[in-house]
């Protein structure tokens, strides 16, 4: 009998073509896996991708970006480096309109065991959010982007954060202005 936790519900934001997502798919076979990217090449790739792996019907897709409020953004396209923002003038020709999801009331009650975050700056609101301390997902992956979400400390705000909602921390990686890191449940 196997003492690891059953795997049932995995959330990726900011799926891009969907790398994690199939990986997810293929290593937690039973989970319920939700998947959201708002960019419109992006989130045709992850479409494709799944399909071609017969994995179309196992994810809950959205076209959209998340956040701690519902409302609508534009998704700026600099080559390797998009930023959701409010700021029309912003992004230029290479921005797009995107659809804002209220994160937290995208989430029903069953308890995320996984939560894989990339979402070029708006990941601190939703960290931020009291919302966030009764979702507790059990285990955190993530990218944070200190200059995107205006975090001059992010790695001790972090640090801090998880710490005080009951996680033990991993910093995988820490360039100042960019980092990864893994969160579980103490």
């Amino acid at each position: 009998m196997s003492t690891q936790p059953e795997v049932r519900k995995i959330v990726d934001l900011g799926a891009n073509v969907g790398f994690a997502t199939l990986y997810f798919a293929k290593r937690f076979p039973s989970a319920q896996i939700h998947s959201f990217e708002p960019h419109p090449l992006h989130y045709c790739l992850l479409t494709e991708n799944l399909r071609m792996n017969g994995l179309d019907d196992k994810v809950r897709l959205y076209n959209a970006a998340v956040g701690a409020r519902k409302g609508s953004a534009y998704l700026t396209d600099a080559d390797l480096d998009s930023t959701l923002t409010e700021d029309t003038d912003a992004g230029g020709a290479g921005a797009h309109a995107v659809q804002v999801l209220d994160f937290f009331a995208c989430m029903d009650d069953t308890p995320i065991d996984v939560l894989k975050l990339d979402i070029e700056g708006s990941e601190w609101a939703i960290l931020a959010d009291e919302r966030f301390t009764r979702l507790r997902p059990r285990n955190i992956v993530m990218e944070w982007h200190a200059q995107k979400g205006g975090m001059p400390n992010a790695r001790e705000w972090l640090m801090q954060r998880l710490a005080a909602l009951g996680y033990r921390v991993e910093i995988r990686s820490d360039e100042g202005y960019i980092g990864t890191l893994a969160a579980c449940v103490r």
